[in-house]
């Protein structure tokens, strides 16, 4: 079992959540369980995952690549990028 401690909480969030918990009749640390679980489940609110693609993407953006030249395995010629400022010359 979990358990966690709610350090420095303002004195009115403090006094919402004891009227909340007062008006559901049921603890402080009960309604602090709800108010999570609710939270937890609305749509948005955690990350969804990425996808592989999507993520290298992500990763690599910045550098201005457009394209990646996967040679067949049998020519033993290494992978080469193209990037956007590329002028066609193979130097």
């Amino acid at each position: 079992m979990l358990s966690i401690q709610i350090d420095g909480l303002d004195e009115e969030t403090a006094l919402r959540l004891r009227a909340r918990a007062a008006g559901n009749e049921c603890s402080m640390e009960e309604e602090a369980r709800n108010v999570l679980r609710f939270a937890l489940d609305q749509p948005g609110m955690l990350p969804q995952p990425k996808r592989l693609g999507t993520a290298i993407n992500e990763l690599f953006k910045d550098l201005g690549i457009i394209d990646v030249i996967v040679p067949p395995r049998w020519t033993d010629e290494p992978i080469r990028f193209v990037f956007e400022d590329d002028d066609g010359d193979d130097c």
